[in-house]
């Protein structure tokens, strides 16, 4: 088993759920103009988007449950006998035992063989942590490179990704587009083939995010700036 996002009552994917006029733009306000500048970019949109799709995990109610010593910190036992009464283990799948316990050697930070509250974020909220991400997104990437040449074809895209590059249940972007555009969206660099480094963009779901978003961006951006003024949005 790969530890995964401790369960949460509300497990919704929606990025943008059923909101009048007055609750989206005060929903911009308070969730989506970081700055406080009174208007809306593109990263901020996709930011916020990467944000409802990846679940918070409340670490600290996490360490409180799992943590049996009482030291405020979660040992790689603890961590992996916490995450099994969640998600019962594959006792015969060792590769991703050891997969997690490398996951929790890069999000010990400090060393010292137990996970903080900081570094149990990390864990989980890959997203964030570039060097989680690296680690996670090779190792996805190497299950469909079947040719193993570190990059993956278009044939390998479609293999690995056959309902679309969503995240988990959220396939919107395969509504709207074929799988050669995905790959054109994947593909930064247009070599006709996708990096490890591209293939990150797929993992944390910015590929993903940008698209919603720049569509949401363009129906929004009344005078062609690149930003949504609240007022536009009023």
């Amino acid at each position: 088993i790969v530890i995964g996002i401790p369960h949460e009552e509300d497990d919704s994917l929606d990025i943008l759920p059923p909101l009048s006029r007055e609750e989206f733009v005060e929903l911009l306000r308070q969730e989506v103009d970081e700055d406080k500048d009174l208007f809306v970019d593109l990263q901020e949109l996709i930011a916020f988007a990467q944000r409802r799709i990846f679940p918070v995990v409340h670490t600290e109610s996490v360490i409180r449950e799992w943590d049996t010593d009482k030291d405020s910190k979660l040992s790689l036992s603890e961590l992996e006998t916490g995450a099994g009464k969640e998600h019962p283990p594959n006792i015969a799948d060792i590769n991703e035992l050891a997969r997690n316990r490398e996951k929790f050697l890069i999000a010990d930070a400090d060393h010292d063989g137990l996970l903080n509250a900081t570094e149990l974020d990390s864990f989980f909220s890959i997203h964030v942590h570039p060097k989680m991400l690296e680690y996670e997104s090779r190792q996805e990437m190497s299950a469909i490179d079947t040719d193993h040449d570190g990059q993956l074809s278009l044939a390998e895209f479609e293999a690995g990704f056959p309902d679309g590059i969503g995240h988990d249940s959220a396939n919107e972007v395969r509504d709207s587009l074929t799988s050669k555009e995905e790959f054109a969206l994947v593909d930064k660099d247009g070599d006709g083939s996708i990096n490890s480094t591209e293939f990150q963009r797929v993992y944390s779901a910015e590929v993903y995010a940008n698209h919603t978003m720049t569509g949401l961006l363009r129906d929004l951006d009344v005078d062609g700036d690149g930003k949504i003024a609240l007022g536009e949005a009023d």
